[in-house]
């Protein structure tokens, strides 16, 4: 290996992603490395040269990472978003369609907006529901289509909760800036039939369904995923969360594996024409080319046949390249290519993994020399893997299969079988579709084997262990831990190895204390939708006050327990819910809990005394009943005392619903008081006037300094006089993104304003979260 070569290129991966930091971290840790570099290359000439050269190439890959980043042109249909009544015309880029939704990406050139016609430029992700109840899906346009759109035009959706997924991020990194939901999609030209994408497009079609024909659709789903990837054939996402339980998910990906195996069989297929070495090469670049263009240059696919490119051309001119400078120098060309492609999970998990190979293998077979040798070789091969995968993995994921070992030992067995045959399979298809009738038995046989041991290992009562998500340092701190592992074994140096390892718990011990020692108080105002849910953290004890909508259409159920709050949880590291409040029983606030009663434990459930029950309403009681969990009817003014400086009051403004029984449950809700030391904050779920004249009336010390806005900021609450008597210095309304209901109504907002309080709201800047002190507080939210 020259380390002339693969420090500046990791040093050049480090700027890269250097330059996602914070502008005071960014300084500083390219301040820390050319101190660090130095200092190390101080006595040697030829260390201090390649350390300043290594300096240059971090700062080359940040300023480089910052031009490439890609930003809208002043001609992007995201300028024109959000717009409800829009018209779209472009060519299609890619399409694919699965379980009732079409994704495609559109090169916009023309939009129609209120009778004008305008001329634009950029990238846009569109999606289309299909038609239900199992009427058949039209085909996807093809690739080079020129269609035209009609619906509406909005900018992605970020992350909305501390360490969701953020989608506009993602597509960002893409180059597309909005998101188009269409309502008729309309096809105004079909694309040449010599143009490469459409030719790439039929052979692809071709080779899948010719081999589709002769199989189930599940095993045709799977085969032809594993080889083509999604967008030739998609998965049915039942099959997608079995391999998901049970640590398979990437099995069901296009990986650098499948180059792999093209590659050797391409150097098989010259060998047998009795190729010269400079004529195989070229042909098998093309061979990768073709392959790689047909599953859509995927990163993990792009990795892997770069580096086989750069494989053949050292055995086109009789050298010897060392696997781990092909990786990193292939890695390396890709993000010059694309720095952006850093910040990928599947760029991050292809490039470990095959470390992980290379660096680990034969260090970890050496290990389990007791094992017989295939079986020393398969496992020391998928631990090293999975070993320096699962930093990264519990860094996006914050969870692993327990099966993950057992699973991918037993998929060992057959992906590299059904890879082959499947190749084979789709060449035959597409050639001598009859030959291939006769032998898809023979696939099919297998493929079942292997997915009746997956739903098998599946089903297996074993939780996932989930909540563990590590910071950036101790993903760093792992994976060093990793590399110095042979050279631990090669020198015997145990002590080193240890005090290494301890690290990483010593470290997330410091983290937790110290979160615990500066907020020990933590209230989240979860983003759930349009509807309520509120965490409250203190000293190990969990309050939960609502817990969003559930809606079922079409026999589909969206639960905001299972979406956004249980998610949450988990990275929180919450197991338990102590406490579990409903303020009222409409939808929007009760309907959550049904999937959290099923996921996690609850200890009690504390409700209004009297609320007029809807039937959903009374099927969550039910379900609260025959869990066998306390439920509460707090009386007014009954406290519930957490600690002794911390302690929630009930309230309820109104205990009798009034005349107009479709508002009843709204002013019956529960308000709460919460006390911590100084500072007080006021939970008033969805009372209206009515219940804020009631509590007026009754004389109570209202007085907070964070509140909960009622009613999600409907007109229907919060009275000048109400605001007064509260007079909050923080006030958070959480509400849908493009709710029907126009929430949060701009007078009322004004309101507040005019009272001095400061308004958050979490359609705009997603979870807010406060940390009290007792007699002072911090307050935050995901997107600033």
């Amino acid at each position: 290996m020259n380390p002339s070569v693969i420090f500046p290129l990791l040093a050049f991966a480090l700027g890269i992603g250097i330059s996602a930091w914070p502008m005071q971290a960014q300084v500083g840790s390219l301040m820390i490395l050319g101190l660090l570099l130095a200092l190390w290359g101080k006595y040697q000439r030829f260390w201090l040269k390649l350390s300043l050269l290594c300096l240059f190439c971090s700062l080359l890959g940040f300023s480089w990472a910052v031009f490439r980043t890609p930003h809208p042109s002043a001609q992007d249909p995201v300028l024109y978003a959000p717009a409800k009544q829009i018209s779209l015309s472009g060519r299609v880029l890619s399409a694919r369609s699965s379980e009732g939704k079409l994704s495609l990406r559109l090169k916009a050139h023309q939009l129609k907006l209120k009778g004008q016609t305008l001329k634009v430029s950029g990238q846009v992700q569109v999606q289309q529901a299909l038609q239900a109840h199992g009427a058949q899906a039209p085909e996807p346009p093809a690739p080079g289509s020129e269609i035209q759109v009609t619906g509406s035009l909005d900018r992605p959706l970020p992350a909305l909760n501390f360490g969701d997924f953020s989608y506009r991020d993602y597509l960002a990194r893409q180059g597309v800036f909005s998101l188009f939901r269409a309502r008729e999609l309309k096809i105004l030209k079909q694309p040449s039939p010599v143009s490469p994408p459409f030719l790439l497009h039929r052979l692809r079609q071709k080779l899948y369904t010719g081999f589709a024909r002769s199989l189930p659709s599940e095993h045709a789903a799977l085969l032809g995923s594993l080889i083509l990837g999604e967008e030739a054939a998609s998965v049915p996402e039942a099959l997608k969360e079995r391999f998901r339980k049970a640590g398979l998910q990437h099995v069901l990906a296009v990986s650098g594996f499948q180059v792999q195996l093209l590659l050797l069989a391409w150097l098989g297929i010259s060998r047998l024409l009795r190729l010269s070495r400079r004529m195989s090469a070229p042909l098998g670049a093309v061979w990768i080319f073709l392959y790689m263009a047909l599953t859509g240059f995927t990163p993990s696919v792009l990795r892997a046949g770069l580096v086989g490119c750069l494989g053949l051309i050292a055995w086109s001119c009789f050298r010897r390249i060392h696997a781990l400078q092909a990786l990193i120098l292939g890695a390396g060309l890709l993000l010059v290519w694309r720095p952006q492609m850093l910040f990928e999970v599947g760029f991050q998990f292809s490039v470990l993994a095959t470390l992980g190979l290379i660096w680990g293998a034969q260090w970890a077979e050496a290990k389990l020399d007791f094992l017989p040798l295939p079986l020393a070789q398969t496992l020391g091969a998928l631990l090293t893997a999975q070993a320096w995968v699962l930093p990264v993995q519990l860094y996006h994921f914050g969870e692993v299969s327990p099966l993950i070992i057992p699973a991918n030992l037993w998929a060992s067995l057959f992906v590299s079988l059904l890879t082959w045959m499947s190749l084979a399979g789709m060449g035959l298809g597409l050639c001598l579709p009859t030959l291939w009738s006769w032998l898809a038995p023979l696939i099919s046989f297998s493929t079942g084997l292997f997915l009746n041991g997956v739903v098998f290992l599946a089903a297996l009562p074993l939780p996932s262990l989930s909540g563990l998500y590590p910071s950036g340092f101790q993903v760093l701190l792992c994976l060093s831990c990793l590399l110095i592992l042979p050279w631990l074994h090669k020198k015997q140096c145990p002590p080193i190895l240890l005090v290494s390892l301890l690290l990483l718990p010593l470290l997330s011990g410091a983290n937790l204390l110290k979160e615990q020692q500066g907020c020990p108080l933590r209230v989240t105002y979860l983003y759930v939708g349009q509807g309520d849910g509120i965490l409250i953290e203190y000293k190990g004890q969990t309050v939960l006050i609502d817990a969003g909508p559930r809606q079922e259409k079409e026999g589909k159920v969206w639960d905001a327990g299972l979406r956004h709050i249980l998610p949450y949880l988990k990275r929180r590291g919450i197991a338990r819910i102590n406490h579990a409040l409903i303020s009222h029983a409409h939808q929007d606030h009760a309907g959550g809990f049904s999937g959290l009663l099923d996921s996690l434990p609850i200890e009690q459930f504390w409700a209004p005394a009297e609320s007029p029950a809807s039937d959903s309403y009374l099927a969550l009681l039910r379900k609260i009943q025959s869990h066998h969990l306390p439920l509460h009817f707090p009386k007014q003014g009954e406290k519930l005392v957490l600690a002794p400086d911390l302690e929630l009051i009930f309230w309820q403004g109104q205990t009798e619903a009034g005349e107009d029984h479709s508002h009843g449950p709204n002013n019956q809700s529960l308000v709460v008081q919460m006390r911590h030391q100084n500072l007080r904050f006021l939970f008033a779920g969805d009372i209206e006037k009515e219940a804020e004249n009631a509590l007026l009336a009754s004389g109570l010390n209202l007085k907070s300094d964070i509140y909960k806005i009622p009613h999600h900021g409907s007109d229907t609450s919060s009275q000048s006089k109400f605001i007064a008597a509260v007079a909050p210095r923080e006030g958070i309304v959480s509400v849908g993104v493009g709710n029907q209901f126009g929430h949060p109504v701009k007078a009322i907002l004004e309101r507040y304003a005019q009272q001095g309080s400061r308004v958050w709201r979490t359609d705009q800047q997603g979870a807010v979260c406060v940390c009290s002190q007792g007699k002072s507080y911090q307050i935050g939210s995901v997107q600033k």
